[in-house]
């Protein structure tokens, strides 16, 4: 009688335990999915609101996150680095022009390259 109440114990914490460990193993490649689609996402950053940006401008047209540690430019030329935004930082966007996107960041405009 003993044996058996403690057979069904035993299986009962296995099953417990083998779900316990597929719960883990979906809620992680759930996670490593998501991931990946938002590094796929365009602009090197997540869009928060969708308007259609033509030019530069001196109107906040959108926020965005950044997925990445990004270089900031002080001129769209893209020649003199002027520090990095960390990831996960949101930020507000004046514009996209060329690849190129117009940031405020610590209260002073900049310019970033936006990636495809």
């Amino acid at each position: 009688m003993k044996k058996t109440k403690s057979r069904k114990f035993v299986v009962l914490i296995s099953i417990f335990v083998l779900i316990f460990a597929l719960l883990i193993f979906f809620y992680l490649k759930n996670k490593n999915k998501k991931l990946e689609t938002e590094k796929n996402m365009p602009y090197n950053f997540e869009n928060i609101t969708s308007s259609e940006i033509t030019d530069f401008s001196d109107f906040l047209t959108n926020y965005a996150k950044t997925l990445e540690k990004t270089p900031i430019y002080d001129n769209s030329d893209l020649l003199k680095e002027n520090g990095n935004v960390e990831k996960g930082k949101y930020l507000e966007v004046y514009g996209y022009k060329d690849g190129i996107s117009k940031i405020k960041f610590n209260e002073k405009f900049y310019y970033i390259e936006s990636k495809k």
